[in-house]
């Protein structure tokens, strides 16, 4: 006979349990729509970040989902009360933190992504970003403007001593990926301000403060003396009766948040927040555009939510312009500077702070980097326009829309030695992206007939491939008239015989005499620095299709030219025809 078994039964009392919880998770539910928090406070490219993040979120891939969890995390009030409490520990004693965040030693906190750079990953924008630097100091010099770059080191580099142990060994970290872009910008010629050498005597994490992504005013300071001694205010421009308040008060740590502990809660004070001076000067002491201060300050949130402005001022014992906006991409803040000048002649010199970390999203087809970087060429047309002479017409593919330079076509340096005329007429608003070897320049060309000028800025390889084209159904519809052109007068080019003074934005135009091609070729210019220090630049091209190339000299900071060679494929030396092409005014 089979056996029976006997299940128990339920008693009334198991469901208290589930019953509790069930009311606990709608009590705390209720709370957090009742009394929710604030978002926690962003600047910079932390808060650009959340943007991009809500934009991009989706239900399929899990997006959506880790931001509610997110949203969820960083605004529930009874979780921001609890869990601080637990993360804190982790954080601070573990050294455990979310995927965004790194701790370092005594507490402090990093940015993953921006101190996972590789030089691999630098070495791509080495030269993209000094060729880009010198294209649009090469615009501002034609308008009598001295463009001065101020590159802030990551916080990684700087406090590279706080970092945990072993995160130095990681393949993707490398602390001299700062120094290469730095070095990369001076031998190419640019004004660059070198933070490692303002830094250099600062205890190391000195400059940055532990719980945030922003510098200290310590590390202000230093910098500011160091602009301050490069590039000293003219005696007509010293001021000395600023109205300054200074003040103690505790320093930021947005990183705090990001982790998921509020600034203010008992959990922070497990962290090295510490405290800076704040230096803050009268509104009437910072010149307004219609005033036309000798110089101006451009910058990102570093100088927006920071005192850079009021250090800097202060070092150089001047009254500076001030125009600074937080999360802004590399080139925005300059292309603020002429927008605010727009019709009003520009200050004598424009110092542009940007964080380093920024150059990596230089040529990663971002679009707001795109639209900064094009803003800053279109603000700044060509007063003076020569065409190329040996330049043959692009291609054009069938049924418009796009426009081709084949590589080997146009030879230049590939920092805005040449530039492209284009010239669009279309019925009704089009857009139009021109695509270089590393980076693309996108813009909006308004109805009826423009022209706008973009300089040829490639980056490790030059002489590659250019191509124009319609994004939108009006520019596959309208007139196009594109040409390379030379920011010069018709009549400024000079013949160069030997060595010779030339000037820090001449260009050498060269023309074979015997033929150079199909093939490799290689050009070297030899000098020396107003200083007398040797300068040789080479440039190569894997295909050659064009009679000549432009090449800018401003790596010489206008000392002497004394020789040009050209190698072709085989080794053999190529006869040359040289000239000197002075800038335009």
């Amino acid at each position: 006979m089979e056996e029976l078994v006997e299940t128990p039964q339920r008693t009334r009392g198991l469901t208290w349990p589930g019953a509790f919880f069930l009311a606990l998770l709608l009590a705390t539910a209720l709370a957090d729509q009742v009394a929710p928090l604030g978002p926690p406070r962003l600047v910079g490219q932390e808060r650009a970040r959340e943007k991009a993040l809500a934009g991009s979120a989706h239900f399929a891939d899990g997006s959506l989902a880790q931001l509610a969890e997110r949203h969820l995390r960083l605004n529930s009030r009874v979780r921001r009360r609890v869990a601080p409490y637990w993360i804190a520990f982790v954080t601070r004693y573990l050294g455990s933190a979310t995927g965004d965040v790194v701790v370092g030693r005594e507490g402090w906190l990093f940015l993953r992504d921006r101190a996972m750079i590789s030089a691999a990953e630098a070495e791509r924008s080495v030269a993209l970003m000094g060729r880009l630097c010198l294209a649009m100091d090469r615009r501002l010099s034609g308008r009598g403007t001295r463009l001065v770059w101020i590159p802030v080191p990551r916080k990684a580099t700087a406090a590279e001593a706080l970092l945990p142990e072993g995160f130095s060994l990681l393949e993707d970290f490398d602390p001299s990926v700062d120094r290469m872009l730095i070095d990369g910008l001076l031998g190419d010629g640019a004004r660059v301000v070198d933070a490692g050498r303002a830094w250099g005597e600062l205890p190391s994490g000195a400059s940055y403060l532990p719980l945030d992504t922003h510098w200290s005013d310590v590390g202000q300071a230093a910098l500011a003396a160091e602009v301050a001694r490069l590039y000293p205010a003219p005696e007509e421009a010293r001021f000395e009766g600023f109205a300054v308040t200074r003040r103690e008060e505790p320093a930021r740590a947005a990183l705090l948040d990001s982790i998921g502990i509020g600034e203010t809660y008992p959990p922070g004070a497990l962290f090295p927040k510490g405290q800076v001076e704040r230096v803050i000067l009268a509104p009437e002491d910072i010149p307004q555009a219609a005033d036309r201060p000798w110089a101006v300050l451009a910058g990102t949130s570093f100088t927006a939510d920071f005192d850079f402005h009021a250090h800097l001022s202060l070092a150089t014992a001047s009254r500076l312009g001030k125009v600074a906006m937080a999360a802004t991409p590399f080139g925005a803040s300059l292309a603020f500077v002429l927008a605010q000048y727009a019709g009003r002649p520009l200050p004598g010199t424009i110092f542009v702070e940007f964080p380093l970390h920024e150059m990596f999203m230089v040529g990663k087809g971002l679009q707001r980097v795109q639209l900064g970087i094009t803003q800053v060429f279109a603000l700044l047309p060509l007063r003076t326009a020569q065409p190329l002479e040996w330049a043959s017409p692009p291609g054009r593919a069938a049924g418009g829309g796009s426009f081709r330079y084949p590589a080997g076509r146009i030879l230049s340096s590939g920092d805005g030695a040449v530039a492209l005329q284009i010239e669009i007429e279309s019925e009704a608003p089009s857009r139009w992206e021109l695509r270089l070897d590393g980076i693309a320049f996108t813009w909006k060309a308004a109805p009826g007939r423009s022209i706008t000028y973009l300089p040829i800025v490639e980056g490790r390889e030059i002489g590659r491939a250019i191509e124009l084209v319609a994004l939108d159904p009006p520019g596959r519809l309208a007139k196009v008239h594109m040409v390379p052109v030379l920011e010069a007068p018709a009549a400024s080019a000079r013949p160069w015989r030997g060595p010779e003074r030339i000037a820090r934005d001449d260009v050498a135009q060269l023309q074979w005499i015997s033929r150079a091609g199909p093939g490799p070729i290689e050009i070297r210019a030899s000098g020396r620095t107003p200083e007398g220090d040797p300068v040789e630049a080479v440039w190569s091209f894997k295909d050659v299709q064009a009679p000549g190339a432009v090449l800018g000299l401003t790596r010489f900071r206008g000392g002497f030219l004394e020789g040009v060679s050209v190698t072709g494929p085989t080794g053999e030396e190529i006869d040359v025809d040289v000239r000197i092409v002075a800038r335009g005014d």
